[in-house]
């Protein structure tokens, strides 16, 4: 396979805040600058991007950023893709990419290492699956996909099995229950699911095979996104109610379950998205409402901040309004957070619609 090239394609600009540091990357005259994928990269973030014109032609590239807000390295994608890259980490912390190599008929994927391609050999291609990463549990990468356009079919666990530095088999199991939360943490896949009025918490394997269950109930809470699960210690999920209350559901290893209100939000809340631990017990997570977008940091069930986009891209925490960040657009897409080094994480913002520009923003609440 051909080897990323080295590139200087995108003009970068950094200004230190008391907040953090804020990186813009400007693409050349005449493109568009366009999102596609984040992961920590040694503490820095590697991000994935494609640049097109005005007739939607381009090519991919990525971009590497540390936590000061310096562009380490960018690169191009010298393979012939038809699809943005999406990142996953091998076993021994290698950065991977699923690509969709050009074909004339059909749709198919691989898996190949970002960087150092000169003698890789990909498994054979196969069929695209839009299943995300979720992690690693010993030598396999593990991703899950929920199919949102159907009430019956079962859950896919895809699970990629290394050896040597290399993908040795692809695994994929089908999950039932199905609509499953995911966190893994420990060598420890968790899934939690609807189970009638009661919800399903299950340890798997790599292959899906049952560890261990249990069952509790959230008093009808739909639950949005899992913060983290143990059978030994407090679990902790996250909802809302019909007052735009964002709250924390405590689950302890007895079963006894817990609220515990987070948050009152002055708009009507549409998502959350999954939750990045960035330190022990601390967890960062994006959402957006009817009036913007922003992001929270939870530790132990405490709300350490509370970021909300107000009016020409100024973002204030409400938990200390007097604290504010200014983005140089009116109106900004959150494209992705990652977390970085202990206690860091970084935001990729797009403006909108998007432009030539993208927003890096690295805060660290060690």
């Amino acid at each position: 396979m051909k080897n990323v090239s080295v590139t200087e394609v995108l003009k970068v600009g950094i200004s230190k805040k008391e907040q953090g540091v804020i990186t813009r990357l400007k693409a050349p005259a005449g493109y568009i600058i366009d999102h596609s994928d984040q992961i920590n990269y040694g503490g820095n973030t590697l991000i994935g991007y494609k640049l097109y014109d005005k007739n939607d032609l381009g090519d991919y590239f990525y971009v590497v950023i540390s936590p000061e807000g310096k562009v380490v390295q960018q690169y191009k994608e010298e393979e012939e893709i038809t699809m943005s890259p999406e990142f996953f980490h091998s076993p021994d912390g290698e950065i991977w990419v699923k690509l969709e190599p050009y074909h004339p008929d059909k749709d198919l994927e691989i898996q190949a290492l970002l960087f150092n391609r000169e003698n890789f050999e990909p498994l054979k291609p196969s069929r695209p699956v839009p299943a995300k990463y979720i992690g690693i549990i010993n030598n396999y990468a593990l991703f899950y996909d929920v199919d949102l356009w159907s009430e019956t079919k079962p859950d896919k666990l895809i699970a990629f099995e290394f050896k040597d530095g290399k993908i040795k088999k692809k695994y994929t199991t089908k999950i039932s229950p199905r609509d499953n939360h995911t966190f893994v943490i420990n060598n420890q896949l968790h899934l939690v699911a609807n189970d009638e009025d009661d919800r399903l918490h299950r340890v798997v394997n790599e292959k899906g095979n049952e560890i261990r269950s249990r069952r509790f109930p959230t008093k009808g809470r739909w639950i949005r996104q899992i913060i983290s699960m143990d059978f030994e210690k407090d679990s902790w999920m996250i909802t809302n109610n019909n007052e735009n209350q964002i709250i924390l559901i405590k689950v302890t290893p007895e079963g006894d379950v817990s609220e515990k209100l987070l948050w009152n939000l002055d708009a009507e809340l549409s998502h959350i998205w999954a939750p990045i631990r960035i330190a022990e017990n601390t967890y960062a997570m994006t959402f957006n409402s009817d009036k913007g977008n922003g992001w929270f940091t939870v530790r132990n069930g405490d709300l350490l901040e509370f970021w909300s986009e107000g009016e020409k891209g100024i973002y204030k925490n409400l938990i200390n309004p007097e604290e504010s960040i200014s983005l140089p657009y009116d109106s900004l897409i959150i494209d992705h957070l990652t977390h970085t080094t202990e206690g860091g994480y970084a935001i990729a913002f797009s403006p909108y619609p998007k432009g030539e520009e993208m927003i890096v923003f690295n805060r660290n609440i060690s």
